[in-house]
């Protein structure tokens, strides 16, 4: 068995705050349906309105009482349901609380009062008889909270108006109807549709009224000829279905019923083994649907894939005989059980295995995220085109969308950055330099900013290249004629010059090369050489033979003894001059 978040000790019918800032008040009333309201209708010492919150963060299960206050002649609740009328004005900051009590008794109270209060102040605000016998239901109309419905013992069905609560006018939704003879269990009212209202009785009739046409305009009843019709709930989305549950030990069940065809249910199952005392919508997710019985059992069903099946499921000691969504916690719920415990459950403390179905709370329809150099990525859902009847079915489109974004650090530059992606686009680029040269001098710039955007705008020219110096102050014939005075001869002709000088250029270059053959050894040498037997070599390394050979003899003959001194060559004699190789050095 799962144990609750939250629990306090009372057998009590619960209402939940109907103001968002106050997600987590509850107004608990003693129920009539505890041991002490089934023994006598008389009033009993116990009976309390109490108003109480919880935190979840909070370590324990113990929930607060915040205040405290006995209803008028301690009469028990049958029924309560808080709404919001004066919320945004301010009059009733946490709006009324409506009360259904014994001996046909309703009362208004205001929750703000009393809390501030701590139950000081009792803050009734207005208390009547409207049924004769006991008030078996109250709801609070969910778009205009000035209206209340209420059924009773007494087969009506009466629309409370409290535009001025303290004196409440009450009337009836049609001249007859087919609850006469029986015991209106419940009421509720269409989600979508603001004057459609529904009650069952104990007769197992279902009634629909139309608070526009002032009368019953749809009745159908079970097939099957169960009788206790314990709950009714309209469908959140669909306005033509709801949901009928029965109190029937020996054959329970939950029957889905759609207005455009009432005469049998759509849908049915019986979803427990005895029968059904409760069943909610959740307001936020129709795929999701409670309901509690008499075998112990509170199941959240899923409905998403067309058969119910079981979400998770509530195991309890004693039955619970209410269960509730937390209008703005949607995954919390609310049990009243006959064991005197209110608690406090989440539809995911036991999931059922394998369920694989996420709720749709969690589905967020839009969202944005910053990311590093002012980027942001943003999702949402595209808006449904509406497909006129007997069209053809359009292939399915993508129904959401995804942006990256680009977030300016400096947002001044934005107009800028739009302006110079518009000249970017028209491919004027130099029109857009010659903006920032007028822009420029307007404003008064420094010369040499104006200066910088006009020759930018000679990039995008043909002739750009030769108009620079012209921008920069330089004349291009006064430089030529200068370095012309200076180098005696016009720039360029030193390696461009006329015909005459290259062809004067080419004779000499013929005369150098000649003279330079002339001083080379000749062909006759090169050829004695060869033929003698030594291969022929270049005239460098002849030439450096010749010196090793002298230099070799030179040496040799200083120590060889020339066989006639007198027939030396290099012997000079007395009165003649000196002949020979060694002549030319004397």
């Amino acid at each position: 068995m799962c144990q609750p978040l939250k629990q306090i000790n009372r057998t009590a019918t619960v209402a939940w705050s109907a103001c968002e800032h106050a997600p987590t008040l509850l107004a608990l009333g003693s129920s009539a349906a505890s041991g002490a309201g089934l023994i006598s209708n008389d009033a009993s010492s116990d009976s309390t309105l109490d108003f109480v919150s919880f935190d979840l963060a909070a370590p324990g299960t113990d929930m607060d009482v915040q205040a405290s206050i006995r209803p008028e002649g301690g009469r028990r609740f049958t029924s309560l349901s808080w709404g919001s009328f004066g919320s945004e004005a301010g009059t009733h900051p946490l709006g009324i609380l409506a009360g259904g009590l014994q001996g046909g008794i309703v009362s208004l109270w205001d929750p703000n009062a009393i809390v501030q209060s701590k139950g000081a102040n009792t803050g009734l605000i207005h208390s009547s008889t409207v049924h004769q016998g006991n008030v078996n239901c109250v709801e609070f109309h969910p778009v205009k909270p000035n209206l209340l419905a209420t059924c009773g013992a007494d087969s009506e069905v009466n629309i409370v108006n409290i535009d001025n609560p303290s004196q409440p006018e009450v009337y009836k939704p049609g001249s007859t109807s087919k609850h006469v003879g029986s015991e209106v269990l419940c009421c509720a009212w269409n989600r979508k549709v603001q004057h459609i209202l529904c009650s069952s009785s104990n007769t197992g009739a279902t009634v629909v009224w139309d608070l526009k046409l002032k009368k019953e305009v749809i009745s159908f009843q079970d097939p099957a000829n169960r009788q206790r019709c314990s709950s009714v709930a309209w469908h959140p989305d669909v306005p033509t279905q709801l949901l009928v549950c029965y109190d029937d030990d020996r054959n329970p069940s939950m029957q889905m019923w759609d207005l455009r065809n009432c005469q049998y249910p759509f849908k049915e199952t019986a979803g427990h083994s005895k029968g059904i005392l409760d069943v909610s919508w959740n307001p936020l997710d129709s795929n999701l649907l409670l309901s509690c019985g008499k075998d112990n059992r509170s199941i959240c069903w899923c409905l998403s894939s067309g058969t119910p099946e079981v979400f998770s499921e509530l195991g309890s000691q004693q039955m619970n005989f209410e269960a509730k969504w937390a209008p703005h916690k949607p995954s919390i719920i609310s049990t009243s059980s006959f064991n005197g415990a209110v608690s406090i459950h989440s539809m995911q403390q036991t999931q059922t295995k394998g369920m694989s179905y996420c709720p749709k709370w969690y589905d967020r329809p839009c969202g944005m995220s910053f990311g590093f150099g002012g980027k942001m990525l943003a999702f949402g859902k595209k808006a449904q085109a509406a497909v006129s009847a007997g069209a053809p079915a359009a292939p399915a489109a993508p129904a959401s969308w995804c942006h990256a974004l680009v977030v300016p650090n400096e947002p001044e530059l934005v107009p800028a950055a739009d302006q110079f992606e518009h000249w970017i686009a028209e491919r004027k680029l130099r029109e857009y330099c010659a903006a920032k040269v007028d822009q420029q001098k307007r404003q008064g710039v420094a010369s040499h900013d104006i200066l910088m955007w006009d020759l930018m705008s000679l990039a995008f020219e043909p002739d750009g290249r030769e108009k620079v110096p012209q921008r920069l102050g330089f004349d291009g014939a006064q430089i030529a004629a200068e370095a012309e005075k200076f180098l005696g001869q016009k720039p360029g002709t030193m390696l461009m010059g006329p015909q005459e000088a290259h062809d004067q250029s080419k004779d000499e270059r013929r005369d150098s090369i000649q003279s330079a053959a002339s001083l080379a050894p000749s062909s006759t040498s090169c050829r004695r050489r060869t033929f003698s037997g030594s291969s022929p070599r270049t005239p460098n390394r002849s030439r450096r033979r010749r010196r090793r050979r002298q230099r070799g003899s030179s040496s040799s003959s200083s120590k060889r003894s020339w066989p006639c001194q007198a027939a030396s060559p290099c012997q000079k004699l007395p009165g003649q001059r000196p002949t020979g190789p060694l002549a030319l050095k004397a």
